[in-house]
């Protein structure tokens, strides 16, 4: 992601609404997760944790998406980008 280069929170923010519009017509378990990351580093924990809710139904074997689950550190470097 661009923003590990540069820190641009605007780059978050544009991030944050395409993945919310595109998870309205697509199921895809990596945008789940970087729309989860964002969304808790910039201070959403309960809309975070909708996301995740959401993507446990549809991922129910992804340990990424169990409560306990801290995104930040299950992410592989893959998953990141």
């Amino acid at each position: 992601m661009a923003y590990n280069q540069t820190g641009d929170k605007h780059l978050l923010q544009s991030y944050s609404q395409w993945a919310q519009s595109y998870l309205l017509r697509r199921i895809d378990k990596n945008v789940y997760v970087s729309l989860i990351t964002i969304l808790q580093h910039q201070g959403y924990p309960e809309k975070a944790q909708r996301y995740r809710h959401e993507a446990a139904v549809f991922f129910p074997t992804d340990v990424r998406f169990t409560p306990s689950t801290d995104m930040t550190t299950t992410l592989s470097s893959k998953d990141r980008r």
